[in-house]
C-alpha cells in the first residue's frame, strides 16, 4: 500500500491557501507557518525598540529633546507603532498563520520604507559615492527566511521593499530641498537591496521547496501527522488526523533500517511480511484491543499503521505515580488482558511484548478501568504454515524485565505461553511495584528470567495478596511453558476465584479516576505508546 493522494482530500481548506499574493496553497506544515508568525511578533518587538533606541541616541548626541515635534520623531514614533502592531496581530489578534503572514509581508515593506526615509534623510554630498550599504537589503533577506512564501510571492514584497529606497530619497529631497544625487550614487544607494532582491528569488524557493518536503514527510496514507507522542528503538509514534474524516488517531512509523535492515530485498520481504501481520492484526476485535486503521508504506519507505488514539495511563505510570494496586484492582485489569490477548492466539497471534507500558487503562465510554492492549508490532505466527514474523528467527525480541526463558534463549519454538509468563510479569508489577527481577544490565535480568526463582509477590507487597493470587503469579512465572496456564481464558477464570469475597467495583474505579486523573476521567488526555 502506497501512498497515494485522495482527489478529495485536494479539496479540503487548507489554511495556506490565505495568502495575499496570488491563489497557490502554499503546502507547508502548519507548525512551520506557526513559528514564523511567533517570530513576526518577536521582530516587530525589536524593529520598534531598535528605532526608539537609535532615535534617542541621535537627539542626546545632537543635545536635542527627546521629544522634538520633528520629522524625526514622527518617523520613529510611526516606526514603533508599526512594530507594536505587528506584534500585536502576531500574539492577540488570533488570526491565526494563515492570515498573519501575509501582513507580515506588508510589515516588510512598511517598515523598509521607514528604514530607508532614516537613510536618506542626510542629503549626500557631492564627493560621497557610498555611504555604506542600505539595512533594507539586510531587510530584504531576512524576510525571505522568515516569512514561509512562495517565490513569487517573496520577490514582489522584495521588489517593493527595494523600490521604498528611491521613494523615500525622493520624498527627502522635496522635504529639504537639498540637491538630487548623482547618477553613481543613485546607482550604489540601490546596488545592494537590487541584488539582495535577485538573491530572494532561489532562497525563497528552497525555504518553500524545504517546507513541502517536510510536509510530505510528515503524511502517511490519509493521515497527517501533528505531534510526535513517542519514540523508540523500532520507530516513532505521532498523533495525526485523518485529512478526510477529522478523526484522531496514532500512526507508528516502523523504520526498516532502524531494525537493522539494510539489503533491498531484506526490506521488501520485511514489508511484505508487516502487510500480512498488518492484515491479521486487524482482524482482532476484541475490545481490550487496540483497533487498527490502516497500514501502509510511505513514500520515503517507512512502515506504518494508523491505530486507535486511546485515552488513558500505561501501567508502568499507573504504578510509578499512584503505587502498587489493590489485588482486587489488579485481577480486574489482567482479565481484561487475557480476553485481549485469548483471542490473538486464537487467531495464531503471540503479542511477544506484553509489558505496563503497552497495557492501557482509562475512560471507554461510561466504563471506568478499561483496558486496551496496544503494540503487537511484534507479533509472531503460532501455527507453521503461517510463518509471518515481522522480527528475523535467531533474534530476542521484547523487553528483558517482562520476557520468557524461552524467548531470551531465543528458541524458534516461542508460543503464546510467552505471553501468559509476561502477564504474570506484569502482575508482579501491579501488585508489589517491583520488576520480578532486577539487574544492572538487560542481559543480566534475562539470565535472572532463566535462572533464577522468583520471590513470591505477597513477600514484597504492602498490601495483602491471597495465597490463591500469589498461587496464580508463580504459576504464571514458570520455567518451563508447560507449566504454566494452558491459555489465556483458563488464566483468567484462575485470577478471577483468586480473591475471593473481593471485587473491584465500578464505583470504586470511577472514585480513583475522579481523585487521581480527573483529565483522563473527563476523557481530555490522550495517550499512545512505543515501544
Amino acid at each position: 500500500m502506497t501512498n497515494v493522494q485522495d482527489p478529495l482530500t485536494q479539496t479540503l481548506p487548507r489554511c495556506q491557501k490565505a495568502f495575499v499574493f496570488g491563489s497557490s496553497p502554499a503546502a507547508l506544515p502548519d507548525e512551520m507557518l506557526e513559528r514564523a508568525a511567533q517570530r513576526l511578533a518577536i521582530v516587530g518587538l525589536v524593529y520598534s525598540g531598535c528605532f526608539a533606541v537609535f532615535y534617542i541616541a541621535y537627539q542626546l548626541v545632537q543635545g536635542s529633546p527627546i521629544i522634538e515635534g520633528d520629522t524625526h520623531f514622527f518617523v520613529t514614533l510611526s516606526a514603533v507603532l508599526l512594530g507594536v502592531g505587528m506584534y500585536a496581530i502576531s500574539r492577540w489578534s488570533g488570526l491565526g498563520p494563515c492570515r498573519v503572514l501575509p501582513l507580515g509581508l506588508i510589515f516588510q515593506v512598511a517598515s523598509s520604507f521607514l528604514i530607508a526615509f532614516e537613510e536618506t534623510w542626510f542629503p549626500f554630498t557631492p564627493q560621497e559615492v557610498l555611504r555604506g550599504h542600505s539595512a533594507v537589503a539586510i531587510w530584504i533577506v531576512y524576510f525571505a527566511l522568515l516569512v514561509p512564501v512562495t517565490w513569487t510571492q517573496t520577490i514582489l514584497a522584495s521588489v517593493a521593499s527595494a523600490m521604498t529606497l528611491p521613494l523615500a530619497l525622493s520624498i527627502n529631497i522635496m522635504l529639504e530641498h537639498t540637491n538630487s544625487p548623482t547618477a553613481a550614487q543613485w546607482v550604489m544607494l540601490n546596488l545592494a537591496p537590487a541584488v539582495m532582491v535577485a538573491a530572494t528569488a532561489p532562497l525563497s524557493r528552497y525555504i518553500y521547496t524545504l517546507g513541502t518536503q517536510v510536509t510530505k514527510a510528515r503524511e502517511a496514507g490519509t493521515y497527517e501527522f501533528i505531534e510526535r507522542i513517542g519514540q523508540g528503538g523500532m520507530g516513532e509514534i505521532w498523533r495525526a488526523k485523518h485529512r478526510m474524516l477529522a478523526r484522531e488517531a496514532a500512526v507508528k512509523l516502523i523504520r526498516p533500517r532502524a531494525m537493522g535492515l539494510h539489503d533491498t530485498p531484506v526490506i521488501e520481504a520485511a514489508r511484505r511480511r508487516f502487510e500480512r501481520e498488518a492484515r491479521a492484526t486487524a482482524a482482532l476485535q476484541s475490545p481490550h484491543t487496540v483497533t487498527l486503521y490502516d497500514y501502509g508504506v510511505t513514500d520515503e519507505g517507512a512502515l506504518y499503521y494508523a491505530m486507535e488514539l486511546v485515552r488513558g495511563l500505561d501501567l508502568e505510570d499507573l504504578v510509578r505515580k499512584h503505587g502498587a494496586q489493590p489485588p482486587e484492582r489488579v485481577v480486574k485489569i489482567l482479565a481484561q488482558v487475557c480476553d485481549s490477548l485469548a483471542e490473538a492466539h486464537a487467531h495464531g497471534l503471540t503479542h511477544r511484548d506484553v509489558k505496563p507500558r503497552n497495557i492501557l487503562i482509562g475512560r471507554l465510554g461510561l466504563e471506568f478501568d478499561f483496558v486496551k492492549v496496544v503494540d503487537f508490532g511484534l507479533v509472531k505466527a503460532l501455527r507453521a504454515s503461517e510463518q509471518t514474523q515481522l522480527t528475523q528467527d535467531g533474534t530476542t525480541t521484547g523487553t528483558p524485565g517482562y520476557m520468557a526463558p524461552e524467548v531470551a534463549l531465543g528458541d524458534n519454538d516461542v508460543d503464546h505461553r510467552a505471553d501468559i509468563y509476561a502477564v504474570g510479569c506484569v502482575g508482579y508489577w501491579l501488585l508489589t511495584g517491583q520488576h520480578v527481577f532486577e539487574g544492572k544490565t538487560a542481559m543480566a535480568v534475562a539470565l535472572e528470567h532463566i535462572q533464577s526463582q522468583p520471590v513470591p509477590p505477597s513477600q514484597r507487597a504492602e498490601l495483602p495478596v491471597s495465597p490463591e493470587l500469589d498461587s496464580v503469579i508463580l504459576e504464571c512465572l514458570a520455567k518451563k511453558p508447560v507449566e504454566r496456564p494452558r491459555t489465556a481464558l483458563d488464566l483468567k477464570e484462575r485470577l478471577l476465584r483468586a480473591v475471593p469475597g473481593r471485587e473491584w467495583t465500578p464505583d470504586e474505579a470511577e472514585e480513583w479516576w475522579d481523585t487521581h486523573a480527573p483529565e483522563v476521567a473527563a476523557g481530555s488526555h490522550a495517550r499512545a505508546v512505543l515501544v
